[in-house]
């Protein structure tokens, strides 16, 4: 028996960017006689600069530009600063816009630089379609919220609260909660003086009745005008990974649908599809996790580290930090099954017993041994096949280089790793350079080594990345030779 934990794999359509990512979305809207699409434009904090002012305030700046075309003719345009809010750490930050717009199909067209890099940019378009205001109840494009709050708390505001967009309809490892609004419209059509406002939220991106509703609720609303806002927030703490449908609809007290409207959106908990698989799974009951208390589960799970895929390192490093003993032991016990289905204890304590010697030969002052370059390069791709420690030459500092005949995770021959240890301080080598394909590759790694050679290193490090040969200085030569 294998078992295999998968992870939801997210992907953002319409979006296409050069090194900036953002979250734009856009919701139509009905107010008196007009119809209106909303833009919201959301950005994260790590994919733009910040510039720091003198008393420490750090803000970034987007140019956005925004193009509504019907047709071939250009009916809107405006272009305009997004600024950050000035704060001591970087924050995500927002912008929202409305365009009143006549019935028509139209293409909306955003354009974001960076002001602060030059070289990052983003670029959004979306077909929209606005219909003319009839005289029928409606409901408006749902807005999807990761948090409201009362006025002024947030930075954009609506119906006299604020609310934060949810980041590319995407209910994140830390969203426990999803928040959602919707306007009804033509209600002064119901001759009763109460509506009924249901939710419903099933699996996948459709509510066809061969799905599953996972969560449902009711709330029953005053008709005291044409129109009403109906806001709710939903616990989604327990709901797996995976793809979702919002649907609100406008129902009678005879549980007729007087109109529906519905929103997709995606989920990604992968401590609660731990726990689950957990709960699922018999043999991890009685298996060799549940012998292991909280220390020697975190201890482990820092050692597998280097055998956990990309991909899943930012789990791995949440389950450490904050995760249940329940979803710990859940992905130890996943990894080690997937390593030997019959006998994972065995293969546990064999790769721990290692993982406790590189630990031992390579600790530091600041963490375990296998948490080092060198212990992680070690039990990611194990023992090199030879080795050439240097700690004598003299405008280098201590440095190593590890050579491996073969690591067959990257299909190579002949693949080597070069350690340094600038501040000289016991086992404080770091990765300097290799040539393993998906390791750190520096080009000037000789500039860097021999950084002390102040008199020989060039101006131009791009066009010429050695130094000149000198007694004693070798390392170029055992790179190139072993």
């Amino acid at each position: 028996m294998k078992i295999v934990c998968t992870y939801l794999l997210v992907f953002i359509t319409n979006l296409s960017f050069a090194q900036m990512v953002a979250s734009v979305h856009t919701a139509i809207f009905q107010e008196a006689d007009n119809q209106y699409v909303e833009l919201y434009t959301g950005i994260p904090s790590h994919a733009v600069v910040f510039v720091e002012d003198a008393a420490g305030q750090q803000q970034a700046q987007v140019e956005m530009i925004c193009v509504i075309k019907k047709d071939s003719s250009i009916v809107a345009a405006e272009k305009y600063l997004i600024n950050s809010p000035k704060s001591v750490n970087k924050k995500d930050f927002w912008d929202i816009k409305r365009y009143a717009l006549a019935e028509g199909n139209y293409n909306i067209e955003v354009s974001l630089f960076d002001q602060n890099d030059t070289l990052q940019n983003f670029y959004f378009t979306q077909p929209i379609s606005i219909e003319a205001k009839r005289d029928r109840i409606e409901i408006s494009d749902l807005v999807l919220c990761s948090d409201l709050g009362g006025p002024g708390v947030y930075a954009l505001e609506k119906y006299g609260f604020s609310f934060e967009k949810l980041p590319y309809d995407l209910c994140s490892k830390d969203q426990d909660m999803l928040s959602f609004f919707g306007e009804f419209y033509g209600l002064n059509n119901i001759e009763k003086d109460e509506i009924v406002g249901h939710y419903q939220i099933y699996e996948g991106f459709s509510d066809d009745i061969n799905t599953s509703v996972i969560l449902q609720g009711y709330k029953k609303m005053k008709i005291d005008s044409e129109s009403l806002v109906f806001v709710e927030s939903v616990d989604l703490s327990d709901v797996l990974s995976g793809e979702y449908h919002l649907r609100l609809d406008i129902i009678d007290r005879d549980k007729k649908v007087l109109a529906s409207q519905a929103q997709n959106f995606q989920v990604y908990h992968p401590e609660s599809d731990l726990v689950h698989a957990a709960h699922k799974n018999e043999y991890f009951e009685s298996s060799f996790v549940q012998d292991l208390d909280i220390e020697k589960l975190d201890y482990s799970l820092k050692a597998i580290s280097p055998q956990i895929a990309q991909n899943s390192q930012g789990i791995l490093v949440d389950l450490i930090k904050n995760g249940s003993i329940l979803a710990k032991r859940y992905f130890l016990f996943s990894y080690f099954i997937g390593q030997s289905s019959e006998h994972p204890e065995k293969v546990y304590k064999q790769y721990m017993e290692v993982a406790k010697a590189v630990d031992k030969t390579y600790r530091d002052n600041v963490g375990f041994g296998f948490e080092s370059d060198r212990g992680f390069i070690f039990l990611k791709y194990g023992r090199p096949n030879d080795k050439v420690v240097i700690t004598d030459e003299p405008s280098a500092p201590p440095y190593e280089i590890w050579i491996y005949e073969n690591i067959a995770m990257t299909n190579q021959t002949n693949v080597k790793f070069l350690f340094y240890n600038p501040s000289l301080a016991g086992n404080n080598y770091q990765l300097l350079h290799s040539t393993c394909r998906g390791e750190r590759n520096n080009p000037s790694w000789e500039l860097d080594l021999y950084g002390d050679a102040l008199g020989e290193i060039p101006n131009n490090r791009i066009d010429n990345r050695n130094v000149g040969d000198n007694y004693l200085r070798n390392a170029r030569e055992y790179f190139s030779d072993f």
